[in-house]
This record gives structure tokens, sequence and C-alpha cells, in this order.
């Protein structure tokens, strides 16, 4: 027999029913339990009352009527009656309809008590039924009675669990793989003002490199050693980046053709040492601001890498 329907069928005989953590059925004493042929077996569950109470554990006769009518032992019918009362109250607590077959629905108010709707009465015949079911299957907790060993509805929760702990997993990954971009791959520096994308390096590298859009074009020729090229008056050279290596520095530089032209690459004589910057007008006090403004769209990080050339 299924656990709900033995609910059911305790009540109708013994005309109470007491829940631990719930509360307790009643159906007074004078009232008898109608025939499944009986005109008036639907109104039979509005005689069934309940009541919000303390209860500490089920009754041992419960327990028994249990073991008798499922063919278990005393501790897995106890094992039983708790995981399906637990599953009950998680329904509850949620907001959601705890159903028990042929005594009625339950449902949680916002004071924190429980209300009960009647349901439609159970006519099922013990007396077949005392050989209990032999076999563990996986079924539903609350419609087609409830198993300890291979509960469905824990394989629901274990699979539940699994996705909610993939999902995790999957958003810590994107977010570590985001930030090492971030750090890698600097922003560009959105806010410096776009112009004509025609740009000539200083005639003091040995190695003239100049953008055409985002192509490049690296002319091998006898290193020629001039003054470097400084900032004009009112203005202040922020060095972005000194590249590593020639592969960076032209990588860099083409990436910031795309942005603008105002941001410079100046190398040495032999091509060893790059320098990525930009020259912009403002006064001493405008320095530092710029600075962090530049830093922040650049690098996009707090630690300070932009510097004013000296």
């Amino acid at each position: 027999m299924k656990l709900s329907s033995v609910f059911a069928q305790y009540l109708y005989q013994n005309k109470k029913l007491n829940l631990p953590g719930i509360g307790s059925f009643e159906i007074d004493r004078s009232v008898s339990v109608p025939d499944s042929n009986d005109k008036n077996v639907l109104d039979f569950g509005q005689y069934i009352r309940f009541t919000n109470k303390n209860i500490a554990k089920p009754d041992d006769e419960f327990i028994d009527f249990i073991r008798i009518h499922t063919g278990k032992i005393r501790p897995l019918a106890e094992s039983d009656l708790d995981s399906y009362l637990s599953d009950g109250k998680l329904l509850l607590n949620i907001g959601k309809p705890f159903f028990l077959e042929g005594i009625g629905t339950l449902q949680k108010a916002r004071e924190g008590t429980y209300e009960f709707v009647p349901g439609t009465p159970v006519m099922e015949r013990l007396e077949g039924d005392k050989g209990g079911e032999k076999s563990v299957k996986k079924r539903p907790a609350f419609d087609s009675g409830y198993s300890q060993i291979e509960p469905e509805n824990n394989n629901n929760r274990k699979a539940l669990v699994g996705v909610v702990l993939a999902l995790g997993l999957a958003a810590v990954i994107w977010g570590g793989y985001s930030l090492y971009n971030r750090n890698t791959e600097p922003l560009m520096p959105a806010a410096i003002e776009d112009r004509e994308p025609q740009v000539t390096l200083p005639a003091d590298t040995g190695t003239a490199v100049t953008r055409n859009d985002s192509a490049t074009v690296i002319n091998d020729a006898p290193a020629v050693a001039t003054a470097p090229v400084l900032s004009t008056p009112g203005s202040y050279r922020y060095i972005l980046e000194i590249p590593v290596s020639k592969t960076r520095a032209l990588k860099r530089i083409n990436q910031l053709a795309l942005v603008s032209p105002r941001i410079m690459l100046r190398t040495d004589a032999d091509s060893t040492s790059f320098m990525i910057y930009v020259d912009l007008p403002g006064s001493q006090a405008d320095t530092a601001r710029i600075k962090d403004s530049l830093n922040a769209w650049y690098w996009g990080r707090k630690e300070m890498r932009v510097s004013i050339a000296q």
C-alpha cells in the first residue's frame, strides 16, 4: 500500500492522526466512514478537522500500522515516515501545497500556521495489502508512495544541485578569463579624438615605421641618430607603454591606430627600445587628472603605469 494511503486509512479507523512537525487530524467518533457506493461519500471530507499542534514524535500505533501495511521493519517504517514528512514540510516552507491523499491539502499561511482544505476520501481495502510492497521502486513522494532507498525526489535534488554547481563554475571560469584578458590586453583609450589616420614616426629612429589605417610597413635603412622630438609648448607627453619587444610594439601601435592617430610609437636608432606615447595639451595642474584617466583607459586597472616624459 502507498504510504499516503496508509495515512488516510489510519485516520479513518482511529479517527485521529498525529503528524510530527505538522499537526493533528481528527474525525468525530460519531461519524461513520461511508461505503464507496454511498451517494454521500464525497461529503465525508468535511468531517475531517485539522489543528496546528507541536507534536514531537509519531504515535507507536501509527508506526505499527505503517509497518503492517507496507511490510517493512519498524526502523524502515519510521525512516519512511520521517522522510515523507520532511519533504512535505519543505514544500510548505517554499509556499507549495502539501497533498495528503484521502485527507486533503495543507498550505502555509503568512502567519506561519497551516491551513487545511479537505479532500476526497479514499476507500481502499486494507486486507489485501498486508503483504506490502516487496520490490523497491522509484516513486514520486506525494502521489504514488514513497521509497526511502531510492527516492526519485532525491535524484532530482542531486541533478538540480549539479546544474547549479556547473553554472557557478562556468561563471567563475568566465570571470577569470575576462579579468585575464582585461589585464593582458589593455583597453583602448576611446576618449582621445580621432583624426586623419596617417602617422609617421619621428625621424630620430633608425627604422621608419609608417602607419596607414591598420597596415604597417617596415623599411630596413641605416640608423640615423637625431635629437628626439619633444612635446610642443603647452602640452605634455604621456608615456602609455614601454613595449618589451618589437613585435609587441608593432602589434599595439596597429591596434591603437584604429583609435586615434595622436598615439605615437618611438624607437631608438638600433630598434631595441620602444615607447608608445601621446601628446596632450593642458596645464601642470591637469597632468595628474589626465594621467589617471589615461591609465584607466589604457590599462583598465588601479596600478599606475602611465608616466610623463621629463
